[in-house]
This record gives C-alpha cells, structure tokens and sequence, in this order.
C-alpha cells in the first residue's frame, strides 16, 4: 500500500490506517475477484462527512429506550383501550364446534392492531381483567390463512387475563447503565458517536479505495 510519506488520512497516519482498517482494504480487494495490490491512491475524508449526526446519535438512543419498553399491568379496574395489550384465552366455534386454528391461550394481543378478524379487538375494547365476552363474528369472504373458513359465521368466547400497556422509560443515565456497559448518557453517546464515526470513516476508505486507487499485480516499487 503506498502514500506519500508523512500521508495522513482523517487524522491519522497510512500505517495507522492499514493496520486499523485492513479489514475494508482486504474486501475491496476481494471483491475485484482478483489478486491485487494497491499501489497509489488518493484519499480525502472531511471530517463532517464520516463524523456522526445528531439524526445518527438519536436514531441509537432512541433504539436503546425502545428496547428497555417493557409492558405493565394496569390491574383489574382499567377498562381496555385501543393501543392496551390484553392477555387472553379464546376458543373459535363453527355450529357449535371448535375449528382448526380459533384457539388460544395466554395471547398477547394489542388492540387496534389488525391482528384479528373484523371485530374481535373492537369487541375486547371496554372489558377489565378477568372479563368473559362471548364474539359472534363474521370471517372475511376472502381468507387466505384458512380459505376453508373464509365468509363463515363463528362464535368466539374470550377470557380477558389482563390489561397492560407499554411503559416507556424516560432516558437517564440510570437506564443507560442498566442497559449497556456505559455508566452516563454523556458517556454513551461519545461511545456511540466514536463508532458511527469508525464505521463511516471504513465505508469512506472502501468507496475511495474503489473509486482512487490504481490496482496493480505486482507489488509497487
């Protein structure tokens, strides 16, 4: 790999560059389907383009809080809304008999999702922890996860476990240490912005290299 002497790529040296970012030069290499060397190239990396954003720096803490949402139960004297998760059990009848795939236990289901036929979330909506409801629901005419049920009329008993709803904890340095090896949201996001940081810095080198670099079989003089 040859530079000028005294090169300096994104603040760092060639030597700390090769032996840093080997891994992006070996890719390249691969990826030409050949054996080659890299025997000159010119490399600019401005630091507003491989430095982290706040959208980037955000986009992380906003996946750390999402991943700490934990659901709570609200207990026997909430009614169940749109947007509440219920636990239930349920049991699908056809004439009477119970038909392949109506049944269920302990099935977190969120209301308004869509997850069920027509009516069955709207139907939950109002019942409280340890509530029966009794469904009579239509299938759709077109079915496809059992067309053998498709435009036919059912019953459904459901049991109403619970009602819960997600919590989102607030972003402190609390939850920064109780979910990652980092003890402050301070400290977190310097670590998440110097990795953003070596990631786009990579990417840039294999770009670069791609688009700069002469390729040649024999190693440069």
């Amino acid at each position: 790999f040859k530079l000028p002497v005294g090169s300096e790529i994104a603040g760092m040296s060639v030597k700390e560059v090769v032996m840093k970012y080997h891994s992006a030069i070996l890719v390249c290499t691969i990826e030409r389907g050949e054996e080659a060397y890299i025997a000159n190239g010119d490399f600019k990396f401005a630091e507003k383009d491989i430095a982290a954003s706040e959208e980037d720096i955000q986009s992380e803490v906003d996946n750390l809080i999402e991943s700490a949402t934990e659901l709570k139960d609200l207990g026997e004297d909430v009614a169940a809304e749109n947007g509440h998760v219920v636990n239930i059990d349920y049991t699908g009848y056809l004439d009477g008999e119970t038909f392949e795939g109506g049944t269920g236990t302990g099935y977190d289901l969120e209301l308004g999702s869509g997850s069920f036929i027509s009516g069955f979330e709207d139907g939950l909506v109002g019942a409280k922890k340890g509530e029966e409801k009794e469904l009579n629901l239509t299938f759709p005419e077109t079915y496809e996860n059992n067309p053998d049920m498709a435009g036919k009329d059912v019953v459904f008993k459901v049991t109403v476990n619970s009602v819960q709803a997600y919590t989102t904890p607030e972003y402190t340095d609390e939850l920064v240490a109780a979910n990652t090896e980092y003890k402050t949201t301070d400290e977190y996001e310097k670590a998440i912005a110097a990795e953003i940081r070596e990631n786009n810095l990579a990417t840039a080198l294999a770009d670069q290299l791609f688009a700069n670099a002469e390729f040649t079989e024999e190693y440069p003089e």
